[in-house]
């Protein structure tokens, strides 16, 4: 991934909210893919009953990011990858 290019980064929203103390590396990855938006605001109702399960991160696209899918699939699977724990990737 360019970083010239990318705004591409990877987000603990539950923690950032105060909704945990923090993140919970004992639990499955729950790594959220947002849609069109880049947002994680489409799903952030459900992630309070997520976070009992998991360890839920989101991935944030800026908007003046210009990573095209293959730079973004990419950027996930280096994430997951150096987790080293189940996980779990939606969008």
């Amino acid at each position: 991934v360019s970083v010239a290019r990318s705004a591409l980064r990877i987000a603990s929203p539950l923690v950032e909210e105060g909704v945990v103390s923090k993140e919970d590396r004992s639990k499955p990855l729950l790594l959220y893919v947002p849609g069109i938006d880049g947002s994680r605001l489409s799903v952030f109702l459900q992630l309070p009953k997520l976070g009992v399960r998991f360890d839920v991160r989101c991935l944030e696209i800026s908007a003046t990011d210009r990573s095209d899918f293959d730079d973004v699939v990419a950027f996930a699977r280096s994430f997951v990858g150096r987790e080293g724990r189940p996980y779990y990737v939606v969008g």
